[in-house]
């Protein structure tokens, strides 16, 4: 068992540097020099999440994505958002933080919120987060707190309790309430919890799709990123091998689509449609 004031030293450590190292092995390093060597840049729009430093990310199995607003409620002590639709609705914090909240999801945080970026989640949610070096971002979540460090990660609860983070890069502290042990995950690792009981397992980083119809590549876009993406009907049942990076940002995936297809993209950030065509 590491001690908690050596874990808290390891991190604070890792807080301070400016850069991260991404540990991905050998397979994965290969297809990044492919597709960031080999492909001509498409002609698009910049996305709006490429002004965040970090991304924290959720992954959540739904039927449709929609971005819509609603007034949020404030009182003395908090803020509190919730999202009682069937629909994904975006928020944006005040650090600029992008929050996707999936259905029947909430979250609160305090009004001074640029100084103490604590979000209490209830539910599930995909988080962009700006990074600031100064102000660590934490995810209250059940019983366990995620200390986010320019991170890409995945946070899911079950109906049986039971919670899971899994870390794509970066780095992420672990610790349960009310208990002083603390846990820092690597890339390719998953804490779980449950039944008070917590536990390392090791995990894939990333999805193959192998000779897949195109249109199952899509759908998984449109579920992974909350984009409508659009394409003519001739090349949805067209077979197309490439790997998806847990934590790639949309281009990635799209420019390996355009070249090998002969296509280019448009992104429309503000009404969240990707456009695919000739």
């Amino acid at each position: 068992m590491i001690d908690t004031d050596q874990i808290d030293a390891q991190f604070d450590e890792y807080w301070k540097e400016t850069s991260l190292e991404n540990t991905q092995n050998k397979k994965e390093k290969s297809w990044e020099d492919f597709h960031q060597t080999t492909f001509k840049k498409k002609r698009r729009k910049k996305p709006f999440y490429l002004k965040y430093a970090a991304a924290v990310i959720l992954f959540i199995l739904v039927g449709s994505f929609y971005f819509w607003n609603e007034p949020q409620q404030t009182s003395a002590s908090t803020v509190n958002i919730s999202n009682p639709s069937d629909h994904t609705k975006v928020i944006y914090l005040p650090d600029s933080t992008a929050i996707r909240m999936y259905s029947n999801s909430k979250i609160s945080y305090p009004p001074n919120f640029n100084k103490n970026r604590k979000v209490y989640l209830k539910g599930n949610a995909f988080f962009q987060v700006t990074k600031d070096k100064h102000h660590p971002f934490e995810v209250h979540n059940n019983n366990l707190i995620t200390t986010v460090l320019g991170t890409t990660f995945t946070i899911t609860t079950d109906l049986n309790k039971k919670t899971e983070v899994k870390l794509y890069e970066g780095k992420v502290k672990m610790n349960i309430k009310g208990q002083s042990e603390s846990w820092i995950l690597s890339p390719g690792e998953a804490f779980i919890y449950q039944k008070d009981r917590p536990k390392i397992n090791n995990i894939k980083t990333y999805v193959d799709f192998e000779s897949k119809k195109l249109k199952t590549i899509i759908d998984y876009l449109e579920k992974q990123y909350g984009y409508d993406i659009q394409i003519e009907k001739y090349f949805l049942n067209k077979k197309t091998t490439l790997r998806i990076n847990k934590e790639d940002h949309l281009e990635t995936p799209l420019q390996i689509i355009t070249e090998i297809h002969n296509l280019t993209y448009e992104i429309d950030s503000t009404r969240r449609k990707v456009i695919l065509k000739k």
